[in-house]
């Protein structure tokens, strides 16, 4: 990550992000609370910071007011989905922040609210007693670390970061990632 210019560390970011918007969706969809739209402006934004540098500290500013605005408290639902949708919101603040302070830290961050929403999704699919409470063994976090969800995660931002280090970010090519890495969601 520190290898890569300070856009492609946005651009990082923002593909996480795009990859997490699914989750925020469906849990919308189960819940009718919150918004997608918030977190859909703030990767917008982190795209048109990658291609023309000219979003303002304001902008992003209002943006992330808006992104906080519909972050789930994990704590008022019942739905398993509240901490993916979470997730989801984390992973656009992140590249909302990384606009204006692309750190490899903050745009790293963004990555890991990525795998953190894929290992979630794959523990969901290993560890559920009847009554929807989540009781995950050793042997099923190992499991579930080892999933699909999770090793489709981890070849995106491996393949991401790779392509990033070796681009220049243009309309086409980010067109082109955006194909490739933001429509590998869960």
């Amino acid at each position: 990550m520190s290898r890569l210019r300070p856009e492609a560390r946005v651009a990082f970011a923002a593909l996480a992000a795009e990859r997490l918007l699914p989750y925020y969706r469906q849990f919308h969809a189960e819940t009718r609370w919150g918004s997608a739209g918030p977190l859909e402006r703030a990767i917008d934004l982190a795209w048109e910071h990658v291609t023309i540098h000219r979003v303002s500290h304001e902008v992003l500013h209002e943006a992330c007011g808006a992104c906080e605005l519909v972050v789930p408290d994990t704590d008022d639902f019942s739905t398993p989905l509240a901490s993916r949708a979470l997730d989801a919101a984390s992973a656009a603040l992140s590249a909302l922040r990384a606009c204006e302070n692309p750190a490899p830290e903050i745009a790293a961050a963004a990555a890991e609210s990525a795998w953190e929403a894929a290992f979630g999704a794959a523990q969901l699919r290993h560890a559920v007693n009847p009554d929807g409470v989540l009781i995950a063994t050793p042997k099923q976090l190992t499991i579930a670390a080892a999933s699909d969800l999770v090793r489709r995660e981890e070849a995106a931002q491996s393949g991401a970061l790779r392509r990033l280090a070796s681009i220049a970010l243009t309309d086409e090519t980010v067109r082109e990632l955006r194909r490739e890495f933001a429509s590998a969601s869960p």
